[in-house]
């Protein structure tokens, strides 16, 4: 599954590769600022979207930046002098995903325009000082606002794909050969703007109709639905808690997005039990459960 970061590696995420083009004075909580960098800006449009880790067998951690036109590679072994190691370039994205597997990370772009599709990447970190794009495939997966990959199972899930060819749903894509990925089941029943996937169960938010549906994976080439369930509100990200008692979903409203926990303890049938708006006029992003804190993301607040 892919699993939130080791504490120590989201925090240098977050520290040593700052995401924004400017960075702001903010209250400090226990927190101490390693390092900056801001290598790719794009003058008047968002540069940076999304980053992942990189863990190489022997130890040494990176960070693999999607940035509007490229996934930009960090060492970070010495995180108060991060250094980019390679730069893989693509056509301009809005956004840009990357997740690991094996020795590979695997990127792609969404929301790219109406000109072309920049495919899936494969990048091979097998030296991680000198990453090489091996391949970039075209035809089964040409966008994707979200993948994550289930490394136990080799499986690497797409969510919003294929968008010029009018398709927003969900690919899963078998690894079991990692430079010849094979299809094993699209569907473009309802929109999958973001998913997260743990163990055999997959949660996928429909952003458009405001629907959160879990999703038995058991066989990846034939999920089941085992719930579908309104979040009154467009539903855009979710992550459950490490014993699975409950899940924690974000609402992507415009003008302060809400937090809502479910408890999951009847995974059929889960039930409200909180919703708030942390951040008045700040739309809620992402959610991530470490241990017992849940950290939210919002747009213009942090």
């Amino acid at each position: 599954m892919r699993s939130a970061p080791g504490f120590r590696t989201l925090l240098l995420l977050a520290l040593s590769v700052t995401l924004a083009s400017a960075v702001r004075a903010q209250e400090s909580r226990n927190v101490t600022l390693l390092s900056h960098l801001n290598l790719h800006p794009v003058p008047g449009l968002s540069a940076y979207s999304n980053n992942w880790r990189y863990v190489h067998p022997d130890g040494r951690e990176y960070a693999a930046v999607g940035t509007r036109f490229g996934v930009s590679i960090v060492r970070l072994t010495d995180p108060v002098n991060p250094v980019e190691v390679a730069f893989i370039p693509s056509i301009g994205c809005t956004t840009r995903d990357v997740d690991q597997y094996q020795t590979y990370l695997y990127a792609i772009g969404g929301t790219c325009g109406n000109t072309s599709d920049p495919g899936l990447q494969i990048i091979s970190m097998a030296d991680p000082d000198h990453p090489v794009l091996v391949s970039e495939l075209h035809g089964m997966l040409e966008t994707s606002e979200n993948i994550t990959i289930d490394a136990s199972r080799g499986l690497l899930f797409a969510g919003e794909v294929n968008q010029l060819q009018g398709a927003n749903g969900i690919r899963i894509i078998s690894l079991a050969d990692p430079l010849n990925p094979t299809l094993l089941y699209a569907s473009d029943a309802y929109d999958v703007h973001d998913l997260t996937v743990k163990g055999t169960r997959a949660y996928l938010s429909d952003v458009l109709d405001g629907i959160l549906h879990v999703v038995d994976t058991t066989n990846p080439s034939a999920p089941v639905d085992v719930a579908s369930f309104s979040t009154n509100g467009p539903a855009h990200s979710a992550w459950p808690t490490d014993d699975d008692r409950y899940l924690c979903v974000t609402n992507e409203n415009l003008n302060g997005g809400e937090v809502i926990v479910y408890d999951a303890l009847n995974p059929t049938l889960p039930v409200e039990t909180w919703r708030s708006t942390l951040v008045p006029l700040s739309t809620a992003h992402y959610p991530r459960v470490l241990g017992n804190r849940l950290f939210v993301a919002h747009y213009s607040a942090g």
